[in-house]
């Protein structure tokens, strides 16, 4: 899985993942309550409301604001979704006109929509899957209105051998009409080896 790209920390930490720094809060209110009370410090107990309000600030703007990342990964676990049950109408209709599909490295040159119907019309008739499991789904805010998704999954199919790994990378963005689509999907490896136009599905 190549590197991801940078994400800054207000965005991850405010925005996408308040917990952490909610949960820091909250300690520090409970041991400036705690250390005012048994040293019978008002005013540091008044002090220790502080942090316990910051907290719920934090917690309330994740809940508000939906960033870049979130956005993309919600439209990757839909195209999960859609492509396990074969629902390839759908599936195609997550991806922008100009998507290109990419093989080994996001770099590489890309086959275009077409190529992308092709391989889910494939898909849904040549296999029947019984069981996906995403393993890994993080999506990487870039901007307003772009975002990168690593995604990993180990899926099972009708006469298959085994569970097969495979790792993805989706850049997604928000289009004209305010809708979130796939740009760009690159294949990184299946059961753990790069991938070939003819063992894509």
């Amino acid at each position: 899985m190549p590197e991801p790209p940078h994400v800054d920390i207000w965005t991850r930490y405010l925005f996408e993942n308040p917990w952490p720094l909610a949960a820091l809060l909250l300690l520090v209110g409970v041991i400036l309550a705690w250390t005012g009370l048994r040293e019978g410090l008002k005013n540091r107990m008044k002090v220790s409301i502080l942090p316990f309000l910051l907290a719920g600030v934090v917690i309330l703007t994740g809940y508000l604001f939906t960033t870049s990342g979130e956005q993309a990964e919600d439209v990757t676990r839909t195209l999960v979704r859609k492509a396990v049950v074969g629902n390839t109408g759908e599936a195609i209709a997550l991806f922008a006109d100009n998507a290109a599909l990419t093989l080994s490295s996001p770099n590489n040159p890309g086959f275009d929509l077409d190529y992308i119907r092709t391989q889910l019309v494939n898909l849904a008739r040549q296999y029947r899957i019984t069981s996906n499991r995403i393993t890994k789904l993080h999506g990487y805010t870039e901007s307003s209105d772009q975002a990168t998704v690593h995604l990993a999954c180990t899926t099972e199919v009708d006469n298959g051998y085994a569970p097969t790994p495979s790792q993805w990378v989706l850049i997604v963005q928000r289009q004209e009409d305010d809708t979130w689509k796939i740009t760009r999907i690159t294949c990184i490896s299946i059961n753990w080896q790069s991938p070939s136009t003819r063992q894509l599905w």
